[in-house]
């Protein structure tokens, strides 16, 4: 066999590593570290504390034609 499977695994490791080592990622994860350093986890949240927002509030209100677009 010219070409083993087993030298494309080693090619595309390579890259795989290589790709993960870039600057572009670990600017990105750099970023993510100081950004929850920033806002620490809080742990003296109240249940009540919490606002949630109800995505499906008025969707009875779809009119026909709407509502049978989004069925298609």
């Amino acid at each position: 066999m010219h070409n083993p499977p087993w030298k494309y695994y080693l090619i595309l490791a390579n890259m795989v590593y290589f790709v993960a080592q870039s600057s572009v990622f670990i600017r990105l994860a750099k970023a993510a570290e100081q950004f929850q350093k920033e806002h620490r986890w809080q742990d003296d949240i109240k249940e009540r504390d919490v606002l949630y927002f109800d995505a499906k509030a008025g969707t009875s209100d779809v009119s026909p034609e709407v509502e049978y677009s989004l069925h298609v």
